[in-house]
């Protein structure tokens, strides 16, 4: 792919801004997952860092079955202002093709990766797997092109870029990597001292490829509104 740009990690890919946009770039050694980010970008700007920063020198609440736990408030800063939070997208068909929606990450979280669009095709060909380590060749993209354009348009600092994959090449390595963190966001509702109701998101984090530790994560998010909704005069 002629006057391709290399890219080695994320923060290198969102450093460039809008850079990139167009650009033909081949991503080196990255990491597939089959999660996506709920606001592609936000996670590396100053502003993410500093909301990440300001809730996690707050004093956590505590409850015998959660352990240590931040308010509603708080988990809402953390994703929509932080960048944390991941969902996950059936395939669709983009320019005529079948793709899958994933993302390419070089370190284990999720929700700081580069967001993919893969033509069912290309995976086939490439015989690799979810979790896979891989080089990638694609062009950068706006997510309206993918039909995402909703998928980060209300939250501040996203940067609507996606890689639209050409090709992947598998890439044998050893040991095996440590697990992709993803965390999954919900939303739920609550009734205030004020008589009216209240809309909170919360999210938990887990590996991803494994059903038991996505119904753990399902139990924890459950067991979290509970708790929320009992003490809701310490979220007022």
């Amino acid at each position: 792919m002629p006057n391709c740009e290399d890219i080695v990690s994320e923060e290198q890919f969102w450093g460039k801004d809008g850079d990139v946009l167009f650009s033909a770039v081949r991503l080196n050694g990255f990491r597939l997952t089959d999660w996506f980010p709920r606001a592609p970008g936000v996670y590396w700007s100053r502003h993410a860092r500093q909301a990440r920063e300001y809730v996690y020198s707050e004093e956590p609440h505590s409850d015998p079955g959660l352990g240590r736990y931040y308010s509603p408030q708080s988990k809402m800063a953390l994703i929509e202002e932080g960048g944390i939070g991941t969902i996950r997208l059936r395939s669709r068909r983009i320019d005529g093709e079948v793709c899958w929606l994933g993302t390419a990450l070089s370190r284990s979280q999720c929700h700081s990766g580069i967001p993919l669009a893969i033509p069912d095709a290309a995976i086939r060909c490439a015989g690799v797997y979810w979790g896979d380590r891989v080089n990638i060749q694609g062009r950068v993209r706006f997510l309206q092109d993918a039909g995402l354009d909703e998928t980060a348009a209300r939250v501040h600092h996203a940067r609507p870029l996606i890689v639209f994959v050409d090709k992947l090449e598998g890439i044998v390595s050893r040991p095996l990597p440590e697990p992709i963190v993803i965390s999954p966001v919900a939303l739920f509702e609550s009734r205030s001292d004020r008589e009216y109701d209240r809309a909170h998101y919360t999210f938990v984090q887990c590996g991803s490829g494994s059903d038991a530790e996505l119904d753990i994560a399902v139990e924890c998010i459950e067991r979290y509104t509970t708790v929320s909704v009992r003490g809701n005069h310490l979220f007022g």
